[in-house]
């Protein structure tokens, strides 16, 4: 599968913006945007093509490639970094291996 997100979201992405995040389409480009997120609170903005799915249905399976073009306005967190450090990008991802099958 390859989308370019020109326009509008395919119908496979489910939509997830919580806290005050927001999706911004343009130009073939997904800003996951934070404008009215507030500190202490939780805030998610994310695309995913398995959200509402069981386990079993998952649409891929090991071996996958993803490939990912990102950047932050805030500079990324760092092992030494505390958590309470304001102005620092720090977040989850989900890996996406080349791992046989049966590995994430």
């Amino acid at each position: 599968m390859f989308d370019e997100f020109t326009d509008t979201l395919n119908e496979r992405w489910t939509r997830t913006c919580i806290g005050g995040a927001d999706l911004l389409l343009s130009g073939s480009t997904v800003r996951m945007a934070f404008a009215s997120a507030r500190q202490g609170h939780y805030t998610d903005a994310q695309i995913d093509d398995y959200g509402r799915l069981p386990r079993a249905k998952f649409p891929w399976k090991p071996p996958v490639r993803m490939e990912v073009r990102a950047r932050s306005s805030l500079p990324a967190a760092t092992l030494t970094g505390t958590a309470d450090q304001a102005n620092t990008l720090r977040g989850t991802s989900t890996r996406m291996g080349l791992g046989s099958p049966g590995r994430a």
